[in-house]
This record gives structure tokens, C-alpha cells and sequence, in this order.
């Protein structure tokens, strides 16, 4: 899973005071020596409503009081403060959230450390006719088959890369058989694609399989999606085959492909990210896993 970290944007705010000095501004009735009957009354009078003072006095009085409430009253208010905090701080950590949140889907599709395209002209995964564990290199696919054990009960053969035998159809085939297994069972996988890379089978439409054997088995189409989600989770997208004692061939499209029991990561089907398809029994705990089952000639359509 990835994680998603949202930017946090701290915006700070300096606050400026414009403080009127008070001195500027002489108290009332604090000048009452004569200084001539014109001085007093002009003062007295005047349009300014000053208190009485000199003559001399009249003229700071009224730059005084324009400057200081002029200047303070427009440095102070608080209309270029309160924008600049609103449009910065609001905006940012909304706008960057939102994009952040957006883009945290991707995970959701899987990550592919390669990716090959098929061509659609060579269907054929494996018929083991090389006698090998191999699968075909063509368009684009590269890997190998490998069987993987809960690692109780006994199965035949080991866990490790099977080697095809007689008895295939025709020809040679991997056969797989166990008993007793009461963990989470055995499967048989065949990887088309390096580590951790993805082939895009958009060319075709599903596999096609030749089986025999009792019981029935899973088989399920690996996507990048399911392998991106937790241990415990990987609910891989399948369909269940019923066996039977002679060879039968089974084709699967991918539209019928399913994650069954709505358990694990639910993700969309991608045929863009698939890295490889398994056989699994259909048995699983509390009851003890039996299987026994052959496979021949993997291919898509």
C-alpha cells in the first residue's frame, strides 16, 4: 500500500500596531496664561473645538490631530492583513490535499517492474513437450512453473519446479497429488514474466487448458492488483473447474474470471497486468486438503 502523504502549509502572520502619541495632543484648560484677547478667544473658539491655548499652540493642535488619526486608522486596519493570511493559508492545503488524495488510486492497479506486450500470434504458454519446467518463450513471455506446499500432509512431487512425465495429452504433462495438507493447501503456478513485471494479454480473451484428475481445482489468473495487496488478502480472480478421470479441455474467458467469497482487496480485473496463471485444489481448511490432478497444454485465446 502506498502511502500518501498531504503537504501542510503553516502560514504566519506578522501583525504591525501604528500606536497616536499622546503627547501631541495637549489635555484641556492646561494653558491659561494670557498671551493677548485675540490669542484666547481665537483658541477658545476656534473650529477645531482644541481646548483653549496660545496662539502659537493652534497649529500643532491640527496637524496633531489630521496626522495621527489619518495614518493609525489606515495602517492599522486590517483589510491587506486579512487577505494575504485567507488567500494563502486557505487555498494551498485544500488545493494540494485534494490532488494528493486524487492520485492515491494508482496503488490500486498493482506496480509492474517490466511490462511486455503480447503480439496475439503465438497463444501457446507450455505444452511441456521440452521436458522441462519452462514455459515457451514467445511474444513476450519468459518464466517457469513451480509448486508451492503448505508445507504439511505429503504431495508428490515436492515443492519445487515439477518435471513433465509421460501421460499427457498427448505426450508429456506435469502431474500434481496430495493428501493430509491442513494449511492453506498447494498450488501449481506458471509464471509468464520476470519478478515483479506484468504482460498485457489485451490481444487475447482467456486460456484455455487441458485437465484430468478427481476433484476439482481453481484455476486463476494472476493480476498485478491482487499481488500489490496484503498477505492474507490476495483473493486472486478465478473460476472452478470440476475434474474428470479422462482428459478434458477447459476454456475460460476472461469476463468469467471472479474473485469468489468477497473476501481480500477488491479490485478491478486488468488484462494489462497479468503475470501468470495457477492450479489450485478447491478443498481447503477445516477440511484436509486432497488433490490429484494433471495439466497439458496452457495457452491463451
Amino acid at each position: 500500500m502506498r502511502r500518501l502523504a498531504l503537504p501542510i502549509v503553516i502560514c504566519l502572520v506578522s501583525s504591525y500596531g501604528c500606536a497616536a502619541s499622546e503627547d501631541s495632543m495637549p489635555p484641556a484648560n492646561t494653558n491659561t496664561t494670557p498671551g493677548g484677547s485675540g490669542s484666547v478667544v481665537s483658541g477658545a473658539s476656534g473650529s477645531g473645538g482644541a481646548a483653549p491655548t496660545t496662539a502659537g499652540g493652534t497649529g500643532p493642535v491640527a496637524t496633531a490631530g489630521t496626522t495621527t488619526t489619518g495614518t493609525a486608522g489606515t495602517t492599522t486596519t486590517s483589510g491587506t492583513a486579512g487577505t494575504t493570511t485567507t488567500g494563502t493559508a486557505g487555498t494551498a492545503p485544500v488545493g494540494s490535499a485534494g490532488t494528493t488524495g486524487a492520485g492515491g488510486a494508482a496503488p490500486g492497479g498493482g506496480t509492474c517492474m517490466t511490462t511486455s506486450v503480447a503480439m496475439g500470434a503465438m497463444p501457446m504458454i507450455d505444452d511441456f513437450e521440452d521436458g522441462n519446467a519452462d514455459v515457451s518463450i514467445a511474444d513476450g513471455r519468459q518464466g517457469g512453473w513451480y509448486f508451492s506446499v503448505d508445507g504439511t500432509g505429503t504431495t508428490t512431487p515436492k515443492a519445487g519446479a515439477p518435471v513433465p512425465e509421460t501421460g499427457g495429452m498427448p505426450g508429456k504433462a506435469v502431474h500434481v497429488s496430495g493428501t493430509g495438507l491442513t494449511g492453506w493447501g498447494a498450488s501449481l503456478s506458471a509464471a509468464i514474466v520476470p519478478m515483479n513485471g506484468c504482460y498485457d494479454a489485451s490481444k487475447y480473451t482467456g486460456v484455455t487448458v487441458m485437465l484430468k484428475g478427481t476433484g476439482s481445482v481453481w484455476v486463476s489468473v494472476l493480476t498485478a492488483a491482487v499481488r500489490a495487496a496484503p498477505v492474507g488478502m490476495q483473493n486472486q480472480f478465478k473460476k472452478q473447474v470440476t475434474l474428470t478421470a479422462d482428459w478434458q479441455p477447459v476454456t475460460i474467458s476472461f469476463s468469467e474470471l471472479t474473485q469468489p467469497g468477497g473476501w481480500g482487496v477488491i479490485v478491478p480485473f486488468d488484462v494489462t497486468k497479468i503475470y501468470g496463471v495457477d492450479f489450485g485444489p478447491a478443498t481447503a481448511p477445516p477440511t484436509a486438503t486432497a488433490f490429484d490432478f494433471w495439466v497439458d497444454n496452457l495457452s491463451f485465446k
